[in-house]
């Protein structure tokens, strides 16, 4: 068996989640410097930490079947991921400035210091509107945008950072000075520096020096890029279960398959993983197809080109 690398960011890539969680057990196994070290693995949600705990118990330590699945701490990536930053930013996670909830009262400064200005006048609007029939339109309306800035902080974070320069719609405007009311750097600079740092100083964060993300669901950029930053030092296996991603750029799926788009979004979901990370293949342990459904499957997730009026 090839062992992994001493570090990085691996993907497996698998058609099902039995497999990956075979090939995870099976590195699981392998030996270690330290018999009592943890292993930390993330799921994305209780019902995937069951399935996976209870598999993993029938193949770890199993003779026939009776296995147990003990010393692994279960974890949500993006928790650790906001943890990571906040160690490599050097601030406390729940004191976190740009936490949504206090980006609230910085959207209210904001539109305190902007009152008056030209730029400001639909928002001012709006907000006058409320004074007397809605009282509270005014905090839930930072409310409102607050939420907004924080997602688009997760999901777009470069149109963020070039509002910082240019644009001078109002919605960038007020983001510029919701940045100069919150003291220290903007969020984008310091989460530059808190992967630089991560990459230099591994010690900042708990985690084993090889730890798992299994079945990820789509993630933010800014997630991937700090596991990135974790696998400097460290080695980082993503199992991910992606039927059919490599006939993704096969035209005859495009274009004679319309249930190749069944699986675009967990093609969307992957290409961030892919775009950072080796690549290595899980092979599939199952049986070739018997029934109909089975076959029907077979065919959506490999770019096998059969005639699917055979299947009935």
């Amino acid at each position: 068996m090839n062992l992994p690398p001493p570090h990085g960011l691996t993907v497996q890539l698998g058609e099902r989640l039995d497999s990956l969680a075979d090939g995870l057990a099976a590195m699981l196994r392998e030996p270690r410097d330290d018999a009592f070290a943890g292993d930390v693995v993330c799921v994305p949600g209780p019902g995937v930490q069951r399935w996976l705990a209870q598999r993993l118990s029938t193949r770890l330590g199993a003779v026939q079947g009776d296995g147990v699945c003990a010393g692994i701490a279960f974890d949500d990536v993006r928790r650790v991921c906001d943890r990571a930053v906040a160690a490599g930013a050097g601030y406390d996670p729940g004191d976190d400035p740009w936490a949504v909830e206090r980006l609230v009262w910085a959207v209210l400064r904001a539109f305190e210091q902007a009152a008056g200005e030209p730029w400001f006048a639909p928002v001012a609007d709006h907000l006058a509107g409320g004074d007397a029939a809605r009282p509270g339109r005014r905090y839930a309306t930072a409310a409102r945008l607050a939420g907004l800035f924080s997602r688009w902080l997760q999901w777009r974070p470069v149109q963020l950072e070039q509002w910082l320069t240019r644009d001078d719609r109002w919605q960038a405007r007020l983001w510029r000075r919701v940045c100069d009311v919150v003291e220290g750097p903007d969020p984008f600079e310091r989460r530059r520096r808190a992967l630089r740092v991560l990459a230099a100083e591994p010690g900042l964060v708990d985690l084993p020096q090889t730890w798992h993300i299994f079945a990820p669901p789509q993630v933010a950029p800014g997630v991937v890029e700090t596991v990135a930053a974790l696998a400097a030092h460290r080695s980082v296996h993503v199992w991910v279960a992606a039927p059919g991603v490599a006939v993704a750029a096969d035209a005859r799926w495009r274009h004679d398959y319309p249930l190749a788009s069944l699986g675009e979004a967990r093609r969307r979901a992957t290409a961030g993983w892919l775009a950072v990370a080796r690549v290595r293949d899980v092979p599939s342990t199952n049986a070739p197809p018997r029934t109909l459904l089975q076959r029907l499957q077979a065919d959506v997730c490999g770019s096998a080109g059969s005639d699917l009026a055979d299947l009935v």
